[in-house]
């Protein structure tokens, strides 16, 4: 007990001298500062009181500040009241020539200037608007949301092509798009349809059968010198009983457009497939496709328009 109370003291000391050392450190620091301050005070006196000498000690004659002159002040302002609205009398004095104005800018700016100022003649514009020869599409493509995203400005070497998509649409929506264009439809050389997977989830396989015979006969009665080309329907994720009727219906698609000239089926689910498993890396949902899976299925398309209804052109380009 006695041993802890004399390092308490101990301690107690060292801290009693550390506060002294503070303190004598402290007052020091004052006294500099006090120091600096006279000296700044001091210094910025004299500066001040020092008086200004001029740097010649010959006389100069400063001119006044305003003499006086009888030229009419010509930019003068005056308040209009009763006394000064009278007119003044024109005096008709004989005036020196005036010289012309002198121009600040170089000779070549001048030139450039005068042709601004000079009127402009107007030239007939030629029409902007394409001809109808070049407005008329040669590929159509009708489809749902699938293609909905596909660059139809890119999508055929050479060729115009149109994309007509409407999200959410089932077979009967898709023939309503191909009733109801408008233009030149003798033109048009080949027709996409890519309109199943909607139907497939909801219809039976018998509906699907009719609804897409309709279409086609539709499509073939309204653009008569078109090729028909059926993008087979792609499977889905986690919809067993519509892929089972996907299957069955592109069995049909390929059965029936071998007997037909004017009518392709492009087989797609095993570009989609590996082995019987769906390839998750080509779809960014359940239904829809990515960019990659997109690329895959415009190659397909563009395929089948090369070897049935372009078959001298060989410049098909790729989508990146």
């Amino acid at each position: 007990m006695k041993s802890h109370n004399n390092e308490l003291k101990k301690e107690l000391k060292e801290m009693k001298d550390l506060h002294s050392q503070l303190a004598r450190s402290f007052n020091e620091l004052c006294e500099r500062n006090a120091i600096l301050q006279a000296q700044n005070d001091s210094l910025r006196d004299n500066t001040m009181a020092k008086p200004h000498t001029p740097r010649t000690s010959k006389p100069v004659n400063h001119p006044p500040l305003m003499q006086p002159t009888n030229l009419p002040l010509q930019n003068k302002f005056t308040v209009l009241d009763d006394d000064n609205l009278h007119v003044p009398p024109q005096v008709n004095e004989p005036t020196a020539p005036s010289a012309p104005p002198i121009s600040l800018m170089t000779p070549c700016k001048q030139q450039k200037t005068q042709q601004r100022k000079t009127p402009r003649q107007e030239t007939p514009k030629e029409s902007t608007q394409p001809s109808p020869a070049h407005s008329d599409p040669d590929i159509i493509i009708f489809s749902n949301s699938m293609c909905s995203r596909i660059r139809h400005r890119t999508f055929y070497k050479g060729k115009t092509t149109k994309l007509v998509a409407k999200s959410g649409a089932n077979i009967p929506d898709v023939q309503r798009l191909v009733t109801d264009f408008e233009g030149n439809k003798s033109n048009v050389k080949c027709v996409i349809l890519q309109a199943w997977t909607n139907s497939t989830a909801r219809e039976t396989i018998e509906t699907c059968k009719r609804q897409s015979r309709a279409l086609v006969e539709a499509t073939l009665s309204t653009f008569p010198s078109a090729h028909v080309i059926i993008s087979g329907v792609l499977p889905r994720f986690y919809h067993d009983r519509g892929n089972r009727v996907s299957q069955e219906l592109n069995r049909i698609f390929d059965r029936n457009a071998q007997s037909s000239r004017r009518v392709t089926y492009v087989d797609n689910p095993p570009t989609f497939l590996d082995g019987t498993r769906l390839r998750e890396d080509l779809y960014w949902d359940s239904v829809h496709l990515n960019n990659y899976g997109l690329g895959m299925l415009v190659r397909n398309l563009r395929r089948a328009i090369s070897e049935n209804v372009f078959p001298h052109n060989q410049g098909l380009q790729v989508i990146k």
